[in-house]
Protein backbone atom coordinates (compact mmCIF):
# COMPACT_ATOMS: atom_id res chain seq x y z
CA UNK A 1 0.00 0.00 0.00
CA UNK A 2 1.08 3.62 -0.49
CA UNK A 3 2.37 5.65 2.43
CA UNK A 4 1.09 9.21 2.93
CA UNK A 5 3.87 11.73 2.34
CA UNK A 6 4.59 14.61 4.74
CA UNK A 7 3.72 18.06 3.41
CA UNK A 8 6.95 19.70 4.60
CA UNK A 9 10.21 17.88 3.82
CA UNK A 10 12.34 20.17 6.00
CA UNK A 11 16.05 20.85 5.66
CA UNK A 12 17.50 17.44 4.88
CA UNK A 13 21.02 18.86 4.41
CA UNK A 14 21.12 19.46 8.15
CA UNK A 15 21.46 15.68 8.52
CA UNK A 16 25.11 16.24 7.60
CA UNK A 17 25.58 18.21 10.81
CA UNK A 18 22.98 17.13 13.36
CA UNK A 19 21.57 13.73 14.33
CA UNK A 20 18.25 14.25 16.09
CA UNK A 21 16.50 11.40 17.84
CA UNK A 22 13.13 11.39 19.54
CA UNK A 23 14.09 9.24 22.51
CA UNK A 24 11.26 8.70 24.97
CA UNK A 25 10.96 6.99 28.34
CA UNK A 26 7.28 6.02 28.37
CA UNK A 27 4.51 5.34 25.89
CA UNK A 28 1.03 4.86 27.36
CA UNK A 29 -1.20 3.02 24.88
CA UNK A 30 -4.66 4.41 24.06
CA UNK A 31 -6.59 1.71 22.22
CA UNK A 32 -9.58 3.92 21.38
CA UNK A 33 -7.49 6.49 19.50
CA UNK A 34 -4.81 4.15 18.11
CA UNK A 35 -2.04 6.14 19.74
CA UNK A 36 0.30 6.32 22.69
CA UNK A 37 1.05 9.24 24.98
CA UNK A 38 4.70 10.08 25.63
CA UNK A 39 6.40 12.83 27.62
CA UNK A 40 7.33 14.43 24.27
CA UNK A 41 3.82 14.35 22.79
CA UNK A 42 1.28 11.95 21.30
CA UNK A 43 2.25 9.32 18.71
CA UNK A 44 -0.89 8.94 16.62
CA UNK A 45 -0.94 6.13 14.03
CA UNK A 46 -4.56 6.57 12.98
CA UNK A 47 -3.64 8.38 9.70
CA UNK A 48 -1.68 5.25 8.71
CA UNK A 49 -4.73 2.97 8.97
CA UNK A 50 -6.07 2.76 5.42
CA UNK A 51 -8.05 0.36 3.25
CA UNK A 52 -5.17 -2.07 2.76
CA UNK A 53 -2.84 -3.35 5.51
CA UNK A 54 0.91 -2.84 5.33
CA UNK A 55 2.95 -5.81 4.16
CA UNK A 56 6.53 -6.94 4.72
CA UNK A 57 8.21 -9.88 3.02
CA UNK A 58 10.54 -12.45 4.58
CA UNK A 59 12.13 -13.98 1.48
CA UNK A 60 14.24 -16.60 3.27
CA UNK A 61 11.12 -18.51 4.32
CA UNK A 62 8.81 -17.26 1.58
CA UNK A 63 6.56 -15.57 4.13
CA UNK A 64 4.70 -12.29 4.17
CA UNK A 65 3.45 -10.32 7.15
CA UNK A 66 0.43 -8.00 7.12
CA UNK A 67 -0.35 -5.40 9.76
CA UNK A 68 -2.78 -2.58 10.38
CA UNK A 69 -1.98 -0.25 13.29
CA UNK A 70 -5.60 0.47 14.23
CA UNK A 71 -8.06 -2.16 13.09
CA UNK A 72 -8.44 -5.88 12.45
CA UNK A 73 -8.76 -7.05 8.85
CA UNK A 74 -9.63 -10.31 7.12
CA UNK A 75 -7.27 -12.37 5.00
CA UNK A 76 -8.12 -15.91 3.98
CA UNK A 77 -10.06 -17.33 6.92
CA UNK A 78 -8.31 -15.15 9.53
CA UNK A 79 -9.51 -11.85 10.98
CA UNK A 80 -6.86 -10.08 13.03
CA UNK A 81 -4.70 -6.97 13.33
CA UNK A 82 -1.55 -8.80 12.26
CA UNK A 83 -1.42 -11.86 10.00
CA UNK A 84 1.41 -14.10 8.87
CA UNK A 85 1.04 -15.80 5.49
CA UNK A 86 3.14 -18.79 4.51
CA UNK A 87 3.20 -20.32 1.06
CA UNK A 88 1.17 -22.28 0.10
CA UNK A 89 -1.64 -20.14 1.56
CA UNK A 90 -1.26 -20.89 5.26
CA UNK A 91 -2.65 -18.05 7.37
CA UNK A 92 -1.80 -17.40 11.03
CA UNK A 93 -3.15 -14.85 13.48
CA UNK A 94 -0.09 -13.31 15.13
CA UNK A 95 -1.74 -10.35 16.85
CA UNK A 96 -5.17 -8.90 17.57
CA UNK A 97 -6.11 -5.39 18.67
CA UNK A 98 -8.03 -6.79 21.63
CA UNK A 99 -4.63 -7.85 22.99
CA UNK A 100 -2.54 -4.79 22.12
CA UNK A 101 -0.24 -2.46 24.01
CA UNK A 102 2.93 -0.41 23.86
CA UNK A 103 6.35 -0.39 25.45
CA UNK A 104 9.68 1.42 24.94
CA UNK A 105 12.97 -0.21 23.95
CA UNK A 106 16.46 0.63 25.21
CA UNK A 107 16.92 3.16 22.38
CA UNK A 108 13.94 5.21 23.53
CA UNK A 109 11.76 4.06 20.62
CA UNK A 110 8.10 3.08 21.07
CA UNK A 111 7.03 -0.48 20.28
CA UNK A 112 3.43 -1.35 19.41
CA UNK A 113 2.70 -5.01 20.13
CA UNK A 114 -0.24 -7.38 19.67
CA UNK A 115 -0.80 -10.90 20.96
CA UNK A 116 -2.65 -13.55 18.93
CA UNK A 117 -6.13 -14.53 20.09
CA UNK A 118 -4.87 -17.93 21.24
CA UNK A 119 -1.88 -16.33 22.99
CA UNK A 120 0.59 -18.44 21.02
CA UNK A 121 2.19 -15.70 18.90
CA UNK A 122 3.13 -12.04 19.33
CA UNK A 123 4.10 -9.29 16.90
CA UNK A 124 6.24 -6.31 17.92
CA UNK A 125 6.39 -3.25 15.64
CA UNK A 126 9.16 -0.78 16.46
CA UNK A 127 8.03 2.73 15.54
CA UNK A 128 11.01 4.82 14.34
CA UNK A 129 10.78 8.58 13.88
CA UNK A 130 12.09 9.43 10.38
CA UNK A 131 11.22 11.58 7.37
CA UNK A 132 10.88 8.53 5.10
CA UNK A 133 8.42 5.62 5.13
CA UNK A 134 9.03 1.88 5.24
CA UNK A 135 7.60 -1.26 6.81
CA UNK A 136 9.99 -4.21 7.06
CA UNK A 137 10.33 -7.62 8.66
CA UNK A 138 13.33 -7.87 11.01
CA UNK A 139 13.40 -11.31 12.64
CA UNK A 140 11.65 -14.02 14.65
CA UNK A 141 13.30 -14.15 18.08
CA UNK A 142 12.42 -16.09 20.12
CA UNK A 143 10.16 -18.53 18.29
CA UNK A 144 6.64 -17.20 17.59
CA UNK A 145 7.72 -13.63 18.48
CA UNK A 146 7.95 -11.51 15.34
CA UNK A 147 9.77 -8.20 15.19
CA UNK A 148 8.89 -5.72 12.45
CA UNK A 149 9.88 -2.10 11.92
CA UNK A 150 7.85 0.92 10.87
CA UNK A 151 9.67 4.10 9.83
CA UNK A 152 7.42 7.12 9.55
CA UNK A 153 7.03 10.78 10.60
CA UNK A 154 3.92 9.58 12.44
CA UNK A 155 6.26 7.80 14.85
CA UNK A 156 7.52 11.23 15.93
CA UNK A 157 5.82 12.51 19.11
CA UNK A 158 3.47 15.38 18.27
CA UNK A 159 3.52 14.87 14.49
CA UNK A 160 0.12 15.56 12.89
CA UNK A 161 0.78 15.30 9.19
CA UNK A 162 1.99 18.78 8.22
CA UNK A 163 -1.48 20.08 7.35
CA UNK A 164 -0.72 23.67 8.24
CA UNK A 165 -1.90 23.68 11.86
CA UNK A 166 0.28 20.83 13.10
CA UNK A 167 3.58 20.83 14.93
CA UNK A 168 6.97 21.17 13.31
CA UNK A 169 8.22 18.49 10.96
CA UNK A 170 11.36 16.49 11.73
CA UNK A 171 13.35 18.45 9.13
CA UNK A 172 12.20 21.78 10.57
CA UNK A 173 13.23 20.69 14.06
CA UNK A 174 16.65 19.74 12.69
CA UNK A 175 17.00 23.18 11.07
CA UNK A 176 16.12 24.94 14.31
CA UNK A 177 18.45 22.70 16.31
CA UNK A 178 21.39 23.25 13.94
CA UNK A 179 21.11 27.03 13.84
CA UNK A 180 20.56 27.19 17.60
CA UNK A 181 23.78 25.23 18.12
CA UNK A 182 25.56 27.47 15.60
CA UNK A 183 24.51 30.67 17.39
CA UNK A 184 25.46 29.17 20.77
CA UNK A 185 28.87 28.16 19.40
CA UNK A 186 29.59 31.67 18.07
CA UNK A 187 28.38 33.50 21.20
CA UNK A 188 30.10 31.28 23.77
CA UNK A 189 33.24 31.06 21.66
CA UNK A 190 33.45 34.85 21.34
CA UNK A 191 32.96 35.34 25.08
CA UNK A 192 35.71 32.79 25.77
CA UNK A 193 38.12 34.47 23.35
CA UNK A 194 37.54 37.90 24.91
CA UNK A 195 37.35 36.94 28.59
CA UNK A 196 39.99 34.21 28.75
CA UNK A 197 42.37 34.77 25.84
CA UNK A 198 42.00 38.58 25.82
CA UNK A 199 41.65 38.50 22.04
CA UNK A 200 40.80 41.57 19.98
CA UNK A 201 39.68 42.30 16.44
CA UNK A 202 39.00 39.30 14.21
CA UNK A 203 40.70 37.01 16.72
CA UNK A 204 37.63 37.36 18.94
CA UNK A 205 35.80 34.93 16.65
CA UNK A 206 36.19 31.30 17.81
CA UNK A 207 38.71 29.31 15.74
CA UNK A 208 39.26 32.28 13.45
CA UNK A 209 42.42 30.83 11.88
CA UNK A 210 40.62 27.64 10.88
CA UNK A 211 37.53 29.36 9.45
CA UNK A 212 39.59 31.96 7.55
CA UNK A 213 41.67 29.20 5.94
CA UNK A 214 38.66 26.99 5.15
CA UNK A 215 37.90 28.48 1.68
CA UNK A 216 41.50 27.88 0.61
CA UNK A 217 41.42 24.33 1.93
CA UNK A 218 38.18 23.64 0.07
CA UNK A 219 39.67 25.08 -3.13
CA UNK A 220 42.79 22.92 -2.78
CA UNK A 221 40.64 19.85 -2.15
CA UNK A 222 38.53 20.49 -5.26
CA UNK A 223 41.59 21.04 -7.44
CA UNK A 224 43.21 17.92 -6.02
CA UNK A 225 40.09 15.88 -6.83
CA UNK A 226 39.82 17.29 -10.36
CA UNK A 227 43.46 16.48 -11.06
CA UNK A 228 42.79 12.81 -10.33
CA UNK A 229 44.26 12.91 -6.81
CA UNK A 230 47.78 13.25 -8.23
CA UNK A 231 50.40 15.36 -6.52
CA UNK A 232 52.01 17.97 -8.73
CA UNK A 233 55.71 17.46 -9.40
CA UNK A 234 58.15 19.83 -7.70
CA UNK A 235 60.85 19.26 -10.38
CA UNK A 236 61.38 21.70 -13.24
CA UNK A 237 62.17 20.53 -16.74
CA UNK A 238 65.75 21.16 -17.96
Amino acid sequence: MDFPLPARPGCFLILLFVTLTSAIKKCEYDKTSCSCVTEEGVIDLKPLSQSEPYSAEYKAKNERFYWDPCKDFTMGTITSGAIQVQVPSLYYDIGAHDNAGTTVNSNGQPIFYMVAKDGARTVFVTCICTDDFSFTYIKEDPASSYLLELKSPYCCPGYKGGNGDSGLSVGSIMCITFFSLLVTYVLLGTVFQIAVKKASGKERLPNYVFWSSLPGLVKDGVLFSISGCKKSSSYSSI
